[in-house]
């Protein structure tokens, strides 16, 4: 089943028996399923059937399986905290350990913005203010978010393209930003 789809972490837990099948019923596991390469594999299928679905959506999102460094990102990743260890103040290493990943995170993309607008615009080449801000939150320390967000802000990458639904045509842009200014009536 999807789930945790509230806190911006949707996802499924797939679980698939390792014991063949045959006229007889299951058989011997199959450990072959384990093969870290059969693992990769998976996940770039995924990746390229999932963009698939968002380009006929008509999406501009899309995902990469790749890790960071493959990808040449230069952020350290943040490693997974389930949302009942958040809640209960559980593994304090690990914890401590994430704390201090937000905290040096927030240095390199103060010192090299473009990383965060790649890592951005990896998963849509479009985006507003408003998605800066929530990236900035889940990615980077409470303390420093508003620095990175202008740190990010005032990158040269960054090219605005719409204003009130007006085109602007930017042809070297590498990164598009998408502002949205919500007027009063």
């Amino acid at each position: 089943a999807i789930h945790d789809t509230v806190d911006g972490n949707p996802h499924a837990h797939v679980m698939l028996t390792m014991r063949t099948l045959g006229p007889d019923g299951f058989g011997r596991k199959d450990t072959s399923w384990n093969d870290r390469s059969l693992f990769n594999e998976w996940r770039e299928q995924w990746a390229l059937n999932q963009n698939l679905a968002l380009a006929r959506a008509g999406s501009l999102a899309r995902v990469d399986h790749r890790s960071f460094a493959e990808r040449g990102i230069e952020i350290e990743p943040t490693r997974h905290i389930g949302l009942a260890a958040k809640r209960m103040g559980g593994d304090l290493e690990r914890l401590d350990d994430h704390a201090a990943i937000l905290r040096q995170r927030a240095k390199d993309i103060i010192a090299q913005p473009e990383a965060a607008l790649r890592l951005l615009a990896d998963s849509n080449p479009e985006f507003t203010e408003a998605q800066i801000s929530e990236w900035v939150a889940r990615n980077v320390d409470a303390k420093s978010a508003d620095r990175v967000k202008l740190a990010i802000l005032a990158s040269r990458e960054l090219r605005l393209v719409r204003i009130d639904g007006e085109q602007r045509d930017f042809s070297k842009r590498l990164v598009l930003l998408r502002w949205q200014f919500a007027l009063e009536a």
